[in-house]
């Protein structure tokens, strides 16, 4: 079964988990988008990855799992001393994005998983992932970032041999 796989994180600058009123917002708009992300595309599997509690609120959605990540790890650990910001926009922002992309690689390296689509929260899905996949392959694209006309970031990616 094809894997969708999204990130969630929910920690602050200051490395606090976020307050109750703004992860009540998060499900607000993350929860439908899971479920209309499945409801297109009923033969793929979404696990999301994340240090949030959801609860049951995703139970009775088949083929959607939940992960829940560490934040304290060696990995996290040395970025966190060795991370140097230069962007413009906030530190935690663009750590976040960072520490994603620990989790995803781990993840998928634990769990054989060779090709997926990932998105990043924001992104919503309307279209039928597996075609898109079956395109991107005829084009014979490993990997692919797709930045225009999305709200966020998303890829396809084919090969193990794809660094992320």
């Amino acid at each position: 079964m094809y894997k969708i796989i999204s990130t969630l994180n929910g920690y602050n600058d200051n490395d606090l988990p976020i307050d109750a009123f703004r992860l009540h917002n998060i499900f607000n708009w993350y929860i439908p988008a899971i479920k209309h992300c499945k409801k297109l595309n009923p033969y793929c599997e979404i696990h999301i990855l994340t240090d949030l509690d959801f609860g049951n609120i995703l139970d009775g959605i088949e083929d959607v799992y939940i992960h829940l990540v560490d934040n304290k790890n060696n990995i996290v650990d040395y970025l966190r001393k060795n991370y140097i910001h230069l962007s413009p926009n906030p530190h935690h922002m663009e750590f976040n994005s960072i520490i994603r992309f620990v989790h995803l690689r781990n993840f998928c390296v634990e769990n054989k998983i060779d090709e997926f689509l990932y998105l990043e929260p924001d992104v919503l899905v309307f279209s039928n992932v597996l075609e898109d996949r079956d395109y991107m392959k005829s084009m014979n694209y490993d990997m692919t970032l797709m930045l225009e006309k999305c709200a966020g970031v998303c890829f396809f990616r084919n090969g193990i041999n794809v660094l992320i």
